[in-house]
């Protein structure tokens, strides 16, 4: 950015900004403009722009229909704030605040689409007096649809008169430039691109340009303002670190003489630490400024562009056809080259990533799942702007997950009331405690990744892997203190949230985000910790039902998978059909009921100091969204287990090991919350009778325990007949199972821990789905595995066999026995791939291809995978997968 004492501000009504983004940038840096307002942006919820590093971009879309949306772009240095929403009836508008030398100043984007005549005259009056009221210094720049003769148009309209009138109130100026902004009419090009501001005297000349391939043509000008920075941005460099540094820091400046005796002690020891590994970190590692490189345009692209603006402008006054078909080839000419110096920076990078090295992996997963910004949320009739409101909405929507069903109550509340109350008021001795040493710390943090990321605290775990034995020694001190005192610390307890989209949900809901939860390193610790006493009891005491196979050492979900498909087949060979209902828990590891899962820790004999803190553990925890540099309020989370904990997953299956048995005839498969019950017999009338029974004794088990089944949109019935035409298998109109009081469908097809079913297992839609997958990941990886892609040949096949090989053969053992014809269709995806690889033609040979790449055929690969599955399965030490392989 210049460090001149001004502000350049661009003013242009793009039509369709997506389509200009890479002379848009351009025109920003040849500008050196700091701030742009874009009005009919035309962007659409979910539609972002390949953003120049340089830049941000703020934009208010149009939510129900095309068209419209305004937009600023502001260069990163520049400190501002997005503003709330205006709440204007018809100017599309968004704001932000500058900081400057003078003080804040408002800059808004305004779009008014239409003439306003009969009540919308007044909406626009009561607009104008929203946007210009009240406000110290202001500039509101846009398209208001506005003529009249005082700004140079040969006509008048309404919108005219209104803006005319009012600001001859005296109340601001209206400032446009000497020429025409808009040429949609031929005969009589208008002047419409205006800014109104009450700082006149700071302004200088509006200036227009003849870029970019709309009606409007581009305004620039300068504010006599200097623009408050921001220091560039910096991360620490790890790889650069001073560990002896490091390490002699925290010696030099903890005091390792500390009194543990009260909670209070322990909060502040932490405390202590926490500061000294910071202020460790900050001397001992050093920060480099994150650079942002800036696409690279070379002279005889910029002659392109001139060259093209000449001929605009030169149509722009003889409106000769052959001029605008020279200005279209120039364009796209233009386009194109833009588009080879892109793809040539980025061949460029990629020639330089090692395998298996941080930014390939990087790279790889930005391409597969790219994280986009979250859009402007609707809040009823409000649109969130700024990111502190969209922080805020989303922490409230994470909050309600945790609390829908806090109203809810059990009939066994009164019994567990009293059961909690026991256990609070219940007092164990230290000789009961079973209390970590060195060794145990040492051995977990071996375990855990270097740049893991942190909690709130920002300490990552390689921080913690460094400190010295004595710091070590004092971590013991504090955990065995907290085993005394049955107490897990308070400034542990904030969960630091990140919002990630869920797929193929609407981005500007707030029910579409999915909460990652960023917690404590050292908690994490203490957390391994307390995990490893709660399996031993759970281990000794076989806590875990045996159908249970979620979260638990030597399960999968394949296991599973081979279990409902054995039950299935094995019903089949003996004249029985299956019928499971595969039940879906609303919210489950969000709502877990607290009280009744420490009654049930009691209940199955833990340790009374385990229970207890457990017990604290749970309490008085809270969330906060953090998106960009905005944080939202620190919420209360008053059920569930905490959501990327250690001990979550542990304490959910714990909550639901006790499920009731189910009647002869009937059997459950778990995997953490998927849950399938299904029920055998030679008659659909029989199956049907058993499996509402089944469901009737599930279903009130989930009422004690104030779990809440998803029966609406996400519990399936499916049947998979001994007879496959038989017609009086098929369910019929009078086959109907309830769950609360709903009926629930039969279907053809189901899915099942990632497989699909069909009623035949004929595996036909999950081959299909395998399919679509794949092609999408060729989709989004296309840029690193293309036959041009610069990248070395060794990663693209790494891509291969991490990315794109496991989701062709997940749960192979399961589907390996279907038609030869739909393995074929997979193992095409395959030869596509790998002849993309090395530059092959399609009609090279498929066994040669497989000996260049040194890769398996999927049917070799597939029958590795199931014989080392079957012999990893015989050698369980649990008996319900030794039982899955016959011997």
């Amino acid at each position: 950015m210049d460090q001149s004492n001004s502000i350049n501000i661009m003013n242009f009504n793009a039509r369709s900004l997506k389509a200009k983004e890479n002379e848009f940038f351009n025109f920003l840096r040849v500008h050196n403009v700091h701030v742009a307002v874009i009005t009919e942006t035309f962007l659409k919820t979910g539609t972002y722009l390949k953003s120049d590093p340089d830049y941000k971009v703020r934009t208010n879309n149009r939510m129900n229909r095309n068209g419209g949306g305004v937009a600023i772009v502001i260069h990163r240095s520049i400190t501002y704030s997005t503003l709330r929403y205006f709440k204007l009836k018809v100017i599309e508008s968004l704001g932000i605040e500058l900081e400057t030398s003078f003080g804040k100043i408002i800059i808004a984007a305004a779009y008014l689409p239409f003439q306003c005549t009969g009540e919308n005259k007044n909406y626009f009056k009561g607009d104008l007096n929203k946007l210009t009221r009240h406000r110290s210094r202001f500039l509101i720049i846009g398209d208001f649809n506005a003529k009249h003769q005082s700004w140079n148009n040969s006509k008048v309209n309404s919108n005219g008169k209104i803006l005319f009138r009012d600001c001859t109130s005296g109340l601001y100026s209206v400032l446009y430039p000497n020429g025409p902004t808009c040429f949609s009419s031929v005969r009589n090009p208008s002047t419409i691109d205006l800014v109104l501001t009450n700082q006149s005297q700071y302004c200088g000349p509006l200036v227009t340009h003849a870029d970019f391939d709309s009606d409007h043509l581009p305004v620039t000008f300068s504010l006599s303002h200097e623009a408050v920075t921001r220091p560039n941005s910096s991360v620490f460099n790890y790889h650069k670190a001073n560990w002896d540094r490091y390490q002699h820091h925290i010696e030099n400046n903890f005091n390792h003489d500390f009194v543990l005796e009260t909670k209070a002690d322990i909060d502040s020891a932490l405390e202590s630490l926490t500061n000294a590994i910071l202020d460790a970190r900050n001397i001992a590692i050093p920060k480099v400024q994150v650079k942002f490189d800036s696409p690279i345009i070379d002279d005889d692209l910029q002659l392109l562009i001139r060259l093209k603006n000449v001929r605009r402008r030169q149509y722009q006054r003889s409106r000769d056809p052959a001029l605008k078909r020279i200005q279209k080839d120039l364009q796209k000419v233009i386009d194109h080259r833009f588009t080879l110096l892109r793809n040539e920076k980025f061949a460029r990078d990629v020639e330089q990533i090692k395998p298996y090295s941080k930014p390939f992996w990087k790279l790889s997963k930005v391409l597969k799942k790219p994280q986009k910004p979250i859009p402007s949320l609707k809040d009823g009739d409000n649109i969130l702007l700024t990111n502190g409101e969209k922080a805020q909405k989303l922490a409230q929507q994470f909050e309600s997950a945790h609390n829908f069903n806090l109203n809810v109550l059990s009939p066994i509340e009164n019994q567990i009331s009293i059961e909690f109350q026991n256990i609070v008021e219940q007092e164990f001795s230290s000789d009961e405690v079973f209390n970590t040493d060195l060794n145990e710390i040492k051995s977990i943090i071996k375990q855990f990744k270097n740049m893991k990321a942190p909690g709130e605290d920002g300490i990552f775990y390689i921080l913690i892997k460094k400190l010295p034995e004595a710091n070590l020694s004092c971590l013991v001190k504090i955990f065995n203190k907290c085993f005394d005192l049955a107490y897990f610390p308070s400034s542990w307890k904030n969960a630091k949230v990140i919002p990630i989209l869920k797929p193929d949900k609407n981005p500007a809901e707030a029910s579409s985000y999915r909460p990652i939860s960023l917690l404590s390193s050292i908690s994490k610790l203490f957390e391994r910790i307390i995990l490893n006493r709660m399996m031993t009891h759970i281990n000794e005491n076989s806590i875990f039902a045996d159908e249970q196979f979620g979260f638990r050492l030597g399960h999968s979900t394949t296991h599973q998978l081979l279990r409902v498909s054995n039950l299935i087949r094995s019903n089949k060979s003996e004249g029985y059909s299956t019928a499971p209902a595969l039940l879906d828990i609303e919210k489950a590891f969000d709502s877990v009921w607290h009280k009744g899962l420490i009654a049930k820790l009691k209940r199955f004999n833990f340790p009374i100091y385990i229970v207890k803190i457990i017990q604290n553990y749970l309490t008085d925890r809270t969330l906060q969204v953090c998106y960009q540099n905005s944080k939202s309020d620190q919420l209360p989370v008053r059920a569930g287990v905490p959501q990327g904990s250690i001990l979550g997953p542990i304490l959910y299956n714990i909550f639901t090991s006790d499920l009731p048995d189910l009647p002869p005839g009937c059997q459950k498969s778990l995997f953490a919350d998927d849950t399938s019950i299904s029920a055998k017999a030679r008659s659909l009338r029989v199956i049907t009778r058993r499996l509402q029974k089944s469901l009737d004794i599930f279903n009130s088990y989930l009422k004690e325990w104030k779990i809440t089944p998803n029966v609406l949109s996400k519990t399936q019935l499916i049947i998979f007949p001994h007879k496959p035409r038989a017609d009086f298998l098929k369910p019929k109109s009078h086959h109907i199972i309830k769950m609360n009081e709903v009926n629930l469908k039969w279907e053809d097809q189901v899915k099942y821990l990632g497989l699909g079913f069909d009623k035949n297992l004929t595996y036909k839609d999950h081959i299909e789905s395998i399919q679509v997958k794949c092609n999408k990941y060729i989709k989004c990886l296309y840029p690193l595995i293309n036959r041009n892609s610069r990248l070395c040949l060794k990663n693209k096949l790494l891509i291969y066999k991490q990315i794109f090989r496991p989701a062709m053969l997940y749960a192979v053992p399961i589907w390996t026995s279907c038609c030869l014809t739909r393995k074929k269709k997979l193992q095409r995806i395959q030869n596509k791939i790998l002849k993309m690889i090395p530059k092959l033609p399609p009609w090279f040979s498929t066994s040669e291809l497989h000996q260049l790449a040194e890769v398996d055929t999927l049917d070799v690969m597939s029958n590795k995978i199931i014989d080392a599955f079957r012999q990893k399965s015989l050698q369980s030490s649990a008996a319900l997968i030794r039982s899955l392989y016959s011997l």
